[in-house]
Parts: structure tokens; C-alpha cells; sequence
């Protein structure tokens, strides 16, 4: 465990990782989307085609993922993972085809997920305390969306010199734009692989940490299935994978403004990516007051404000007629929307305290939410594809994004039941805390060896005084 200011430049750190790590899948497909679309051919359906199997790949890993995040020391993990995916920016390089785009979402969903992800949360929970679990996740999600915005009007200013404006720019400036981006964020990988070895802890938690005596070693085997059967059976992991859902379709349906900005207001694509860094900003704010006023006044009462919030501000972007002359009303809708999304993301986590979740099962909870909680990955991109093809321009945009304002609703619905489960609304609650039957064993014994130790001690020091 960490604190102070080691804790707040290791969060800041691992944003860092983290919105590297994710630039790729996610930031090329949505800041970069309209270039993307036009140097490797694509069009909105085979880009949704890529982010289905990224989904796929990734609800294949995230159990497991929870599980090697128990058992494997974070740093070793994240490092892995970061290699991994500035390999797959090398090849990217090299203009694949289709297919060979398939292959590479798809190892990199597995390299995310399974070596990533479940680590990345472990820490940031073990950094924040049961305490200060909301501050924790708040800085974090607040790390990120600076880093994320930063990053992207960089590498926007950046392209700037090569793409001075969308129509003067010829398919080969666009071909070495891309070329550019991908050679940039290649080297941001490997830099942030050797600054987590120096700045990260050796010595985070893992579950293998926490056991101890002959009779928890003779019970590790059977307590992998043993802590998944135990978490299935609490409804609060089911629900809070749902509140997950919710929150997640909407980050992800963010992605989409630079298509509006360009689609609709007539941006050029590197303008698009400059108004969706605008996304990014958003999170760097509201992500930390959120996890503050959820620490303050309830986790679970902040996150069905927040949902609520969420449906607005989508509701406005669906039904507010697109006028070019008007490019503030975009960036308005914008800021309200990614305010309400992504304090949410600075949050969801945090419900795992109101569930009472001990600190060594964080990650196969994780894993276990995550398998459900992010599915958006698979079939965000084809309901977005139909609507942006089936109705080329604005229209399509804003019919996607009245669905959004259905699913926000629906996230508040599933928050004020996971309230009520957890007995966060007055009541006591139908979902037991998730400390498992093998947990409690484990802590009984751990207690019982401490307390036979201590009266071996006391019965020792009785003899040599004696003597």
C-alpha cells in the first residue's frame, strides 16, 4: 500500500498506462475515426465488425484476467501488456488487411483484459482504502481524462502539419498521418512500460499474500472455483454488472461526436479530433468530484443522480436540430454528456464498498462484473453502424443517441434495485455482504494461528519468569 504523494504519482502513472494502452482499440476509433475510416478503407459497420471481436476476446478473458490479477504481481502484468501493445502499433505500420486488423483487435482485447485490466483496478483500490476508495477512483478517472485530452491535441497538432485541411489533403498525407500516429503512440508504450517499473510498488497485494499456515496452503488449489461459485451467487455482483453495462455504453457512445462534428457540422477530421479531446476534459474534473460527493454522501445515491443526468444530456443531443452555423451547441451537448458519463466511470467501482467486498477478492470481482459489465464492447459498434449507414449524416447520429437516453434511464432503474439490495435506501437489503464461506475459513484460521502464537508466547514468558 501506498499514500500521499506516492499514491496520487502512482494513480497518475498508471492513467497514463492506461490511456496509452487503450488509444489504439479505443482512441483510433473514436477521436481518429473519420481518418481511420478513410486511410484504411473502412466504413462504420466493419469498424463496429472490429470492436465486436474486441468485445468478444475480452469477455473470454476478464474471469480470468480476475483471477491471474490475484495471483500475479501488478507491475509484472501491466508491463507485459503495455510491450505487447506497442508491438501491434509496429505492425499496424505495415497497412494490414481486414482480416489481419481482426487479428490484432483481437490480441490486443486479450493482452488488455486478461493481463491489464483487473490489475489496474486492484491497485487503484488498494491505493484508495476502504475509505477513500471513491477519491481514489475519482483521481484516477481524473488523471485520465487530462492525460487522454493532452494526448490528443498533441497528436492533433501534430497531424495538423501534415493534414492542413480536409479537402486539400491528399490520400497519401492522410496514409502518413496515420503513420505518424501510430509510430508515436508505439514509442508512448514502451516509455510507460519502464516508468511503471521504476514508479510502481514491487510490493502491491495479491491473494497468495494474504494466505498464510500449512492448512490455507492445502486449500489454494479448490479456492479459485470455490471464489467464482461464491461470487455468482450474491445478486449485488449481478446487478452492479448491469449498472456497468449501463455506464459503459454510454462512455462508449462519446466515441461518436467526432463523426457528428464531421458528419454533421462539417469539421475536418483533424477539427473533430480537436472538439472530441473536449471528451477527454471532461473526465480530467468530473470523475474527482464525483468520487469525492460519493465518499461524502453515498456511493450508490451519487450514481443514480448521475444516470439520470446521463439520459439529459443524450435526450438533447438526440433532439436539438444540428445547425453548422452553431458548432458551441455541439460542444455544449458534449461537455454535458461526457460530465454525466464519465463521472459515473469515476464511481462504479467504488459500489464494490458498499457491497462489502474484502480487498483481496477485488480482482476476480472485477473479472466477474466485467464478463457482463462490459459486452457493450461487442454490440455497441453494430447498433451504432446500423444507425450511421442506414441514416448517412446528423439523423443517424441523433437516432443513436435517443437509445442512449433509453439506456441511461435504464442504469438508474438498475442502480436504485442494486441500492436496495445492499441495504443503501434504509432497508436491510436481500444481498449478503460478498465475504465468502472460504474467505471466513481463511480468516478463521489465519486468527486462530495468530491467537495459539500469541499464547505460546505468553505461556513462555510465564516459564523464563519463573526460572
Amino acid at each position: 500500500p501506498v499514500q500521499g504523494a506516492k499514491s496520487a504519482l502512482c494513480i497518475f502513472v498508471l492513467a497514463l498506462a492506461i490511456e496509452v494502452l487503450y488509444m489504439v482499440p479505443y482512441g483510433l476509433t473514436s477521436s481518429f475515426r473519420p481518418l481511420l475510416i478513410e486511410t484504411w478503407g473502412l466504413n462504420n459497420h466493419e469498424i463496429g465488425k472490429l470492436s465486436s471481436v474486441y468485445g468478444i476476446v475480452s469477455m473470454c478473458f476478464y474471469l480470468p484476467g480476475g483471477y491471474v490479477a490475484d495471483y500475479f504481481r501488478p507491475k509484472l502484468l501491466i508491463v507485459s501488456a503495455l510491450l505487447t501493445t506497442a508491438a501491434c502499433c509496429c505492425y499496424l505500420i505495415t497497412g494490414p488487411s481486414f482480416t489481419e486488423l481482426v487479428l490484432i483487435w483481437a490480441l490486443l482485447a486479450a493482452v488488455g483484459t486478461l493481463l491489464f485490466w483487473s490489475a489496474f483496478v486492484s491497485v487503484i483500490r488498494q491505493i484508495g482504502g476502504k475509505e477513500h476508495s471513491g477519491k481514489a477512483f475519482g483521481f484516477e478517472q481524473a488523471s485520465r481524462g487530462a492525460v487522454s485530452a493532452l494526448m490528443t491535441l498533441a497528436l492533433a497538432a501534430w497531424m495538423r502539419q501534415v493534414l492542413p485541411a480536409q479537402k486539400a489533403a491528399t490520400a497519401q498525407e492522410k496514409t502518413e498521418a496515420m503513420t505518424m500516429l501510430l509510430r508515436s503512440l508505439a514509442m508512448l508504450e514502451v516509455v510507460m512500460a519502464f516508468t511503471i517499473m521504476i514508479v510502481l510498488p514491487s510490493g502491491m497485494t495479491t491473494r497468495a499474500d494474504t494466505r498464510s499456515g500449512q492448512v490455507l496452503q492445502d486449500k489454494q488449489a479448490s479456492t479459485g472455483l470455490s471464489t467464482i461459485l461464491g461470487l455468482l451467487r450474491r445478486p449485488a455482483v449481478w446487478l452492479h454488472a448491469l449498472i456497468v453495462v449501463a455506464a459503459y455504453s454510454g462512455n462508449l457512445a462519446t466515441h461518436y461526436f467526432s463523426g457528428l462534428a464531421t458528419y454533421g457540422y462539417a469539421m475536418d477530421v483533424v477539427r473533430a479530433a480537436e472538439i472530441s479531446s473536449l471528451v477527454k476534459g471532461m473526465r480530467a474534473w468530473s470523475g474527482l468530484l464525483a468520487g469525492a460527493a460519493a465518499d461524502r454522501w453515498g456511493r450508490s445515491r451519487i450514481c443514480c443522480g448521475l444516470f439520470l443526468a446521463y439520459s439529459s444530456a443524450y435526450s438533447w443531443v438526440a433532439l436539438t436540430p444540428v445547425n453548422q452555423n452553431h458548432p458551441g451547441m455541439l460542444m455544449a451537448q458534449i461537455a454535458a454528456s461526457a460530465a454525466s458519463v464519465f463521472a459515473i466511470a469515476g464511481v462504479y467501482f467504488t459500489l464494490l464498498d458498499d457491497a462489502r467486498l474484502p480487498l483481496e477478492l477485488t480482482g476476480s470481482a472485477v473479472g466477474m462484473i466485467s464478463v457482463i459489465g462490459f459486452t457493450p464492447d461487442i454490440f455497441m459498434g453494430q447498433i451504432s453502424g446500423y444507425w450511421l449507414d442506414t441514416y448517412p449524416g446528423a439523423s443517424g447520429y441523433q437516432y443513436f443517441y435517443l437509445f442512449m437516453a433509453g439506456v441511461g434511464l435504464a442504469g438508474f432503474l438498475v442502480t436504485l434495485a442494486f441500492a436496495l439490495a445492499v441495504g443503501k435506501c434504509g432497508g436491510k437489503g436481500f444481498a449478503p455482504s460478498m465475504v465468502l464461506g472460504s474467505d471466513r475459513d481463511t480468516a478463521s484460521c489465519a486468527d486462530s494461528s495468530t491467537s495459539a502464537s500469541a499464547e505460546e508466547d505468553s505461556a513462555s514468558s510465564v516459564s523464563e519468569s519463573n526460572v
